[in-house]
């Protein structure tokens, strides 16, 4: 390639760069326009409270099952954390550790066993 060719396609890439940034430019000016009240004054961010301290992932769990019934995989248990508990931060791979443990224990009954991706089933004693 010529020198004149890479520099038309490196000014090609900063317009379309440019034209990028103007989009996103053009987003967050509206995103704040929302914001706004009828008079121009923007409106006083409401802070919610933070809970004093999170729920730990044994105690989640714990709360999940109790509302659960009949057969239960780790899919299922995810599914319902994160309905619940939009702010959890476990692993898949924690929480089937968790009910693995509790089947261990005699807290759950473990109708089928899981292979590697395989979640293994369960159900309440």
């Amino acid at each position: 390639m010529n020198i004149n060719v890479l520099e038309d396609y490196k000014r090609e890439l900063i317009a379309e760069h440019r034209e990028e940034i103007a989009a996103i430019d053009r987003l967050i000016a509206r995103e704040r326009s929302k914001t706004a009240s009828v008079n121009g004054a923007r409106q006083p961010i409401q802070i919610t409270a933070r809970p004093r301290g999170r729920m730990s992932l044994r105690a989640t769990v714990t709360a999940v099952l109790k509302k659960m019934s009949g057969e239960i995989d780790r899919d299922m248990v995810i599914q319902q954390i994160q309905s619940e508990y939009p702010a959890f931060t476990g692993t898949s791979s924690q929480i089937a550790r968790e009910l693995w443990k509790r089947a261990k224990a005699g807290e759950l009954k473990t109708i089928q066993e899981g292979r590697g991706r395989i979640a293994a089933i369960y159900a309440k004693k």
